[in-house]
């Protein structure tokens, strides 16, 4: 618990950011998943909640130096289609 205080955790809004704060962490919203990845890499957020599916398709694990699997929360995706259109 406490090598999370005081980084800054980039979170989705809601009830994410209330856990990242209530943890002690500075929680950044706000970036969108095209700028993650370069300030991961430069060191302007030391982590972020994310999925799976989002570490690889975004390729984050080339610049995230550690991962801890934490059942913190979901972010679903989804596509809706019509199939009568």
């Amino acid at each position: 618990m406490d090598d999370i205080k005081g980084m800054k955790i980039r979170t989705t809004g809601g009830p994410p950011t209330d856990m990242i704060k209530a943890l002690g962490a500075v929680p950044v919203g706000g970036m969108g998943y095209a700028d993650v990845y370069l300030n991961l890499d430069k060191g302007v957020i030391d982590g972020i909640l994310e999925s799976w599916e989002s570490i690889y398709s975004f390729k984050h694990y080339e610049v995230a130096k550690y991962y801890t699997l934490i059942p913190f929360h979901v972010v679903y995706f989804s596509q809706s289609m019509n199939t009568q259109k």
